[in-house]
């Protein structure tokens, strides 16, 4: 804490130098309402989650895996198209949501606001360098929810399991990350919890003040950012993998 307190002081004085607003220093601006709106993406995450659920579940539901199969083409093929074009729509969804954002910002509050850096403990930054990074780092819990989803959509082959068992882990690492903040949890728990995917799905918590993951951080647990980013990305990849495999070698008997 002493710190954070250290870092905001410098951030302080640089903005002082430069005769500029830092971004939380005008919390009612066109930046801090910009980057609230990451929170955003876990919306999109639950269309991912439904998404991705339905896609081949549905397919074996209504029998239509059938057609699909007397295709001139791979089951690998078919697979990817259907994973692939999903995926895209949940990431199309959340930059045109993140874009439109932007845009009634800068017309509510005023683009001006836009213009202005964000301040460091090394200097200053453009906005758009500083949120850019953000907005990406957030889709990582989409394509995550995602491929769980889509997994369970080849495994089970059930729209009501695939989309209900993915939506329930969702809600709970949400519900999970409220109660370490609502109630003292002891710090063996917070850094057990560290090494999971539960504080990284709320991704965007990693950028506002006052969220659960900033208060594991204050209290000593070991929550990174870049090790969330690699486990998401190595979890999707093996959640493809397998939903890949299984489709391969498995008989099609709906």
């Amino acid at each position: 804490q002493i710190a954070e307190l250290e870092n905001d002081i410098i951030i302080a004085q640089n903005s002082l130098d430069a005769d500029k607003p830092d971004m939380k220093y005008v919390p009612n601006g066109a930046r801090s309402i910009t980057v609230g709106f990451l929170a955003f993406s876990m919306a999109v995450a639950l269309f991912g989650v439904l998404t991705g659920g339905w896609l081949m579940a549905s397919e074996f539901q209504m029998g239509t895996i059938r057609l699909l199969m007397i295709r001139p083409k791979t089951r690998m093929k078919v697979l990817m198209s259907k994973f692939l074009a999903g995926l895209a729509m949940c990431l199309a969804l959340y930059l045109a949501g993140t874009i439109i954002n932007i845009v009634l910002n800068g017309i509510c509050f005023g683009f001006d606001d836009f213009a202005f850096p964000n301040f460091t403990v090394t200097g200053e930054i453009g906005f758009f360098a500083y949120y850019i990074p953000k907005v990406l780092a957030c889709i990582v819990p989409i394509v995550f929810v995602y491929c769980v989803a889509f997994m369970l959509s080849v495994l089970v082959k059930n729209i009501a399991v695939a989309i209900a068992v993915p939506a329930v882990c969702l809600v709970g690492c949400i519900l999970t990350m409220f109660a370490m903040f609502m109630f003292s949890v002891s710090l063996p728990v917070m850094k057990a919890i560290a090494f999971t995917p539960i504080p990284f799905i709320q991704m965007y918590a990693f950028f506002t003040e006052n969220s659960p993951v900033s208060m594991m951080i204050q209290n000593g647990a070991p929550v990174s950012l870049a090790y969330g980013i690699i486990l998401l990305v190595v979890l999707s990849a093996v959640c493809t993998a397998v939903s890949a495999l299984v489709f391969r070698k498995k008989d099609i008997t709906n």
